[in-house]
């Protein structure tokens, strides 16, 4: 089995590339139940995972959260022994690597894509566990990105957080492609828009793959549909890749927000080959009163974008949501 993880920020084209890789006969890229952003917090509550029976309660937490997951998995619905008997210890990491391992087989393939891009963080736990054979770094600009994070039901809303975001994972991404070398294939989105057949050839290549002949039918795809059915925000996963989809920023975002975005993050954007207007010279600093406005602010900001989610994509996140707020009324043990 080969396992590929896509490595940056949400909302930097990440489902487009997970749809298209799916195309491919052999790979299994499903959208992400967020496996271990989830359950690594919770860690504690399952106390010592030597124990057989915790061990084998997180392993049914864990499944029972992907039967949950917004875009279904399907037909994935293994017992919690069959994950364990996978596993080569009780750890999270490795039932992460079972649960993932199932449903690759599930669907007859031999390589496994995860998109939960924050996962970066685990790096060294993967190496230690030598779980990935290959690390995607994908990334956008982070103006573009943040654009689109005010227009989602996740992700922060301000330009302060969105770049305080964009650039902690900006730099862990480039920190972890420093350290692993040719491990971490670097792909920018904006060159995979203007130039997707060549980007997409350098990328099967890295990873040891040939590129299929129908990729660029994603769109029409069962992945591609049930993901967009499954929220607004996916919805473009159903169309052909837009070109001229990047610098929206010039127009959709302000001056002063620009200049805040750049206060934060002009260093990783200029390191990634973007345009800065402001960093440098012109860096803002911020007063604690000004770090308590733009506090307020995200809070209404994120306040309003769940007003305006779509009823349809609240009733699909349901399900995860009140498993989640079961999960953590749990006393830790």
């Amino acid at each position: 089995m080969k396992r590929i993880q896509i490595i940056g920020t949400q909302r930097s084209g990440s489902n487009l590339l997970r749809v298209m890789l799916n195309q491919h006969q052999n790979v299994c890229a499903p959208h992400p139940p967020h496996l271990l952003k989830t359950f690594y917090p919770l860690l504690s509550r399952y106390g010592n995972l030597q124990s057989t029976d915790n061990f084998a309660e997180l392993v049914e937490d864990m499944i029972t959260w992907v039967e949950l997951n917004p875009v279904a998995w399907r037909g994935f619905s293994p017992s919690s022994s069959q994950i364990i008997d996978k596993c080569t210890s009780p750890t999270i990491f490795q039932a992460f690597k079972a649960i993932y391992d199932w449903e690759a087989r599930l669907n007859g393939k031999n390589v496994w894509v995860c998109k939960s891009m924050t996962n970066y963080e685990f790096a060294d736990d993967f190496e230690d566990e030598k779980i990935f054979d290959h690390y995607i770094f994908l990334y956008r600009d982070g103006r573009d990105v943040a654009l689109s994070f005010s227009k989602a039901i996740v992700g922060p809303k301000s330009a302060y957080y969105c770049a305080a975001q964009w650039n902690y994972d900006q730099t862990a991404s480039i920190k972890l492609q420093q350290r692993l070398g040719p491990k971490v294939f670097a792909l920018s989105y904006e060159q995979l828009i203007q130039n997707p057949a060549g980007e997409l050839e350098r990328l099967f290549a890295a990873i040891g793959l040939e590129m299929p002949e129908d990729l660029f039918e994603f769109p029409s795809s069962a992945e591609s549909r049930v993901t967009a059915d499954a929220g607004e925000m996916w919805k473009n996963v159903v169309r052909p890749i837009i070109p001229d989809n990047k610098l929206k920023y010039v127009e959709e975002m302000s001056q002063t927000d620009q200049n805040i975005y750049e206060s934060v993050a002009g260093a990783a954007l200029h390191s990634l080959g973007y345009p800065v207007y402001y960093w440098p010279e012109h860096t803002l600093s911020f007063s604690e009163q000004d770090l308590e406005r733009m506090a307020q602010k995200e809070a209404v900001l994120k306040s309003e974008a769940k007003t305006r989610t779509p009823l349809h994509d609240l009733n699909l996140r349901r399900g995860q949501d009140e498993f989640h707020s079961h999960l953590l009324q749990r006393k830790a043990i």
